[in-house]
């Protein structure tokens, strides 16, 4: 294991040689479902707090490789070692779905209309499944030993091509648009997409994972031998490192937070990520800060778990720095927490930015906003001078702060 990467505050203190376990920071309840290769189970960890969940499958499974849930919670998993595709209930139940009509599956991925495609790497093909099990061969041209998986948002199928060390671009229809990138290491594996339309490949035998830009740039990411990535809903990247018996996070910036551990063999990884949000988040007010008195407000709200996020952000200090933004990406409400996050401008450049409030609903304490802005990285806030923060999520009464009250 490569422990000497990770963030040791995030680890408890355990003697060298026992594999450590990664307490998690985020309080997203999304979870990961991990394929190991060596004893055919799938097993399962709970992200918002580290914990091993315990085997979720394993009767019927052999040399379970690639994983993929459908619109309805059931994952998919692919048997290399017999080639077949597995369906399992939210609850556990395993059943047939299909064989794959090829050798050696390994990536799974869904369309947005809950086709199936499986990786066949042995023979060089791309199959697609429909939702009733009909089966026929979506692509065969430009691979040689594909073992990747990823669509982005239009529709088109990105392969990585294992012997090759490239990525392959097919159009939904199937048409091969050529080589999209280099895989920027040796024997790409996992493919995966982040919200931006970055596509991140992992490379096994050079260990690295690479990220790649939607006009086909890429640049390193971070460290690890893995084979299958995905991305939990807070924007962080898990990877399946199949040699550690382990999966690495990595933050959004590519900072390796950690280790779940122990694992037999793991080969890919899928999470179930918690229902999006739903409910409002308004606040005003000023908060002292260094270089003197800042100054905030904000809407921001879901309407739907269907539907995108909407508001506005301004903040400013009076040192000068200032602040604006009416594009996010992400919007969580937990208890009398929310945090809400996306893209804007700081003093007019482009940066990224995050918001984490608090809504303590009592007259002795002060709510809390505090903003993170990446460039240049500044962390912002703390207990307001005076104003308000008010949490609404569906179903259940707002929490309100309006006294005016100093924080000091």
């Amino acid at each position: 294991m490569k422990s000497s990467n990770h963030a040791t505050n995030l680890l408890f203190g355990i003697p060298a040689g026992i594999a450590s376990l990664l307490i998690a920071t985020s309080a997203s309840a999304d979870i990961a479902y991990v394929s190991n290769f060596a004893d055919s189970t799938i097993e399962r960890f709970d992200l918002a707090t580290g914990a091993d969940l315990g085997v979720f499958a394993s009767s019927g499974l052999s040399q379970p490789t690639g994983l993929a849930f459908d619109t309805a919670g059931n994952l998919f998993v692919a048997n290399a070692g017999n080639n077949t595709i597995n369906k399992i209930t939210p609850s556990g139940v395993v059943s047939f779905f299909a064989n794959t009509g090829g050798s050696s599956p390994y990536a799974l991925a869904f369309d947005s209309t809950g086709n199936l495609y499986v990786a066949n790497a042995r023979n060089n093909s791309i199959q697609k499944i429909t939702p009733d099990g009909v089966d026929s061969v979506f692509a065969s041209s430009g691979l040689d030993y594909p073992d990747g998986l990823a669509f982005d948002g239009a529709g088109n199928l990105y392969v990585a091509n294992g012997n090759l060390n490239t990525i392959a671009k097919f159009s939904p229809t199937g048409s091969y648009l050529g080589v999209f990138a280099s895989s920027g290491g040796v024997s790409p594996y996992g493919l995966a997409f982040d919200t931006a339309g970055n596509l991140y490949v992992a490379n096994d035998t050079s260990g690295g994972i690479t990220m790649i830009s939607p006009s086909g740039v890429g640049s390193f990411f971070g460290s690890a031998r893995a084979l299958g990535i995905a991305f939990d809903g807070a924007g962080n990247l898990y990877a399946a490192a199949y040699q550690d018996n382990s999966i690495e996070k990595f933050s959004s910036t590519g900072t390796d937070l950690g280790i779940l551990a122990p694992l037999n063999g793991p080969a890919f990884i899928a999470i179930q990520q918690t229902p999006p949000s739903v409910g409002r988040v308004t606040g005003e007010g000023r908060i002292r800060v260094a270089g003197g008195i800042a100054e905030f407000e904000f809407a921001v709200k879901r309407q739907a778990a269907t539907r995108p996020i909407s508001g506005h952000l301004h903040y400013s200090r009076r040192a000068g720095a200032n602040f604006q933004s009416v594009s996010f990406d992400r919007f969580t409400i937990s208890g009398n927490t929310a945090t809400f996050g996306g893209t804007g401008t700081f003093n007019g450049a482009p940066c990224s930015f995050s918001v984490a409030v608090q809504d303590n609903d009592d007259q002795r304490s002060a709510d809390v906003f505090e903003i993170t802005i990446t460039p240049p990285g500044a962390i912002e806030g703390g207990s307001l001078r005076n104003g308000r923060i008010e949490i609404r999520s569906q179903g259940r009464a707002g929490l309100e702060n309006d006294d005016g009250r100093s924080g000091d």
